[in-house]
């Protein structure tokens, strides 16, 4: 059940609503009303908890702000103050402790840089390949610093304190943060992203809870939209084939759009018939940003909503988040 009475602390917030695709609940989007003292940005919130046999699932879009000097984030949740635990090449990941520093109440917050990868890169046994990519990561920037886009990932459960949205669930937020608004319209070419889908079933006992693919993405952009073509990134994982058309708009810098995207599970021996056989989605929401001094990178966030068909034919509804960032290919 939502909580309408949201505690933003230091800050408003307000509800926009999002058109719904294909009939789908709309999505909503919390929004920061007074300035960001950091980096500004947005992110999906997505809570789950359990109720008997059934998973319920709630996801939002919502604004963020990174307020390094306070060491905390501001959303539709909001954390304690962050405390710095480990970096690696363009990563970061605090931790925020209670005053008497129960690990079970920890929120984890973990920063990366996005980054932007050579399209001609083959991920294969070419040693000068692999030490290009080696030497790009070790010199990668750290995701704290000014102007450097950044992705975000923030696991919070009301073990720690009261939930703003959801009572008794637990919340994972992912997006992105740091973002410079562009100062022309997009520069119409070749796009191509990378990102992630995690797909889940409202069926405590299904197949699908966690599932998660590896997406690339390819834009044809103009000046006002984008064709988008999403398929599988084989990672060597289990047998996935996905396939999903979008159609992005842009205004200003926002970005809207719908489609669709369907899997299928190409394994050949199962140990259930009740493991997920396919799944096909429509966009429930959709939103993101141009951003870059020339509008050639583009950050997206996706909601979806279906169904799922196990192998012994029962379909159940099913949802998923996805985000991607794309950077024009010159």
């Amino acid at each position: 059940m939502l909580d309408r009475g949201l505690r933003i602390f230091g800050y408003a917030a307000t509800i926009c609503l999002v058109t719904p695709m294909q009939g789908f609940a709309e999505v909503e989007h919390v929004t920061l009303q007074q300035p960001c003292n950091g980096k500004t940005g947005r992110a999906i919130a997505q809570y789950f908890w359990f109720t008997g046999q059934s998973t319920e699932r709630v996801n939002i879009f919502t604004d963020l702000c990174l307020d390094l000097d306070a060491m905390r984030i501001f959303g539709a949740e909001n954390s304690d103050e962050l405390i710095p635990a480990y970096q690696a090449p363009g990563q970061m990941t605090y931790y925020s402790y209670p005053i008497e520093g129960s690990d079970r109440h920890r929120e984890t917050v973990t920063l990366h840089t996005i980054i932007q990868f050579d399209h001609e890169i083959e991920f294969d046994d070419d040693l000068d390949q692999l030490e290009h990519l080696r030497q790009k990561m070790e010199n990668l920037p750290s995701p704290e610093a000014p102007g450097v886009p950044t992705s975000i990932e923030w696991v919070k459960s009301s073990n720690a304190r009261p939930l703003d949205w959801v009572e008794n669930a637990t919340v994972w937020l992912h997006g992105f943060a740091g973002e410079v608004p562009p100062e022309n319209t997009p520069t119409p070419g070749e796009y191509h992203g990378y990102g992630m889908i995690r797909l889940n079933t409202r069926e405590r006992d299904a197949r699908l809870a966690g599932v998660g693919f590896s997406i690339e993405a390819e834009l044809a952009v103009t000046e006002g939209d984008a064709e988008v073509v999403l398929w599988h990134h084989d990672d060597g994982g289990a047998r996935r084939r996905a396939f999903g058309p979008l159609t992005l708009d842009f205004h200003d810098d926002e970005v809207s759009g719908q489609g669709h995207f369907q899997a299928d599970h190409l394994i050949e021996t199962r140990d259930s018939d009740s493991v997920w056989k396919n799944v096909d989605l429509e966009v429930a929401g959709l939103t993101g940003k141009l951003t870059g001094e020339d509008a050639d990178r583009i950050y997206v966030l996706v909601i979806w909503d279906g169904t799922y068909t196990d192998f012994a034919g029962n379909s159940y509804p099913a949802d998923a988040v996805m985000s991607f960032s794309a950077f024009r290919q010159d």
